[in-house]
């Protein structure tokens, strides 16, 4: 019983991708999650970056058990309760990105969820 957390930061090179992996307990909210597996500090920017409406973040989630997805544009807000079994992904893009990093970031997070 777990969850996993995709980061991708592309907003420099070399891009930055993590993966981390969080054991899973009822009432576990994802901001408890990321802070458990990327700590306080990145979480707030994460949060920050969410209560802004930045373009530079998408976070989001898949649950591999149910099949469920979040919407489109991902989330606003990481105050909701995560069930077992789910990726959450957070991805940093901006206007230095480049093709080649998007597409690196695709091919890395594909594997991580095989």
């Amino acid at each position: 019983m777990s969850i996993k957390i995709l980061y991708t930061d592309l907003r420099t090179v070399p891009s930055k991708l993590e993966k981390c992996v969080v054991e899973w307990q009822p009432d576990l909210t994802a901001l408890q999650v990321l802070e458990k597996a990327l700590g306080e500090t990145l979480t707030n920017e994460v949060e920050r970056g969410l209560k802004s409406n930045s373009r530079e973040i998408i976070v989001s989630w898949y649950n591999e058990s149910t099949g469920d997805v979040s919407e489109i544009g991902g989330v606003g807000t990481l105050e909701w309760h995560i069930p077992d079994d789910t990726v959450l992904t957070i991805s940093y893009e901006n206007e230095a990105t480049t093709q080649q990093q998007v597409d690196e970031s695709i091919k890395w997070t594909l594997e991580q969820e095989l």
